[in-house]
């Protein structure tokens, strides 16, 4: 799977754990984003990013900071790897 595909994955699974996307749809919404070199709105995105944030800190996970001067300095990161094991696994089952 190719990053940008997982990473559609990651916050339409996200998506429809907090009810925006149907949960039966996740697999139908990721190809077509996927498929056609779309992305999610902003609105969408910043949704995903608030769930996942929420979940990271109830595990005890925190945020990536690097100096990036081509983002204006410090910005945070999140990794694949940063993602709670307990949403992992929802987020696999749900691609299946």
């Amino acid at each position: 799977m190719s990053p940008a595909k997982k990473l559609n994955l990651v916050m339409t699974a996200s998506l429809s754990l907090i009810g925006v996307v149907n949960k039966a749809d996740v697999d139908t919404v990721v190809e077509e984003i996927s498929k056609h070199n779309r992305h999610l709105c902003h609105s969408h995105v910043a949704q995903a990013a608030r769930y996942l944030s929420a979940e990271m800190a109830v595990t005890g996970k925190r945020f990536s900071y690097y100096e990036d001067r081509i983002a204006g300095g410090s910005t945070a990161y999140v990794s694949t790897a940063d993602i709670p094991p307990h949403l992992v696994e929802v987020i696999n089952a749900m691609s299946k």
